[in-house]
């Protein structure tokens, strides 16, 4: 995936309300916007920066 994330990160960041509205494919798989790829992207440098998020 683009963003670095494990699978995990990705689910937990939407199972708590980070990210919202994922669309999924006819199969169920995820559908990432460019919105959402940029926010996990900052989520991940706050993150590795140490902050708490």
């Amino acid at each position: 995936m683009q963003t670095g994330l494990s699978v995990h990160t990705l689910r937990y960041d939407e199972q708590i309300g980070f990210i919202r509205g994922v669309q999924r494919d006819e199969n169920g798989y995820r559908l990432y916007s460019e919105s959402d790829i940029a926010w996990f992207q900052i989520m991940k440098d706050y993150r590795e920066s140490g902050m708490t998020i």
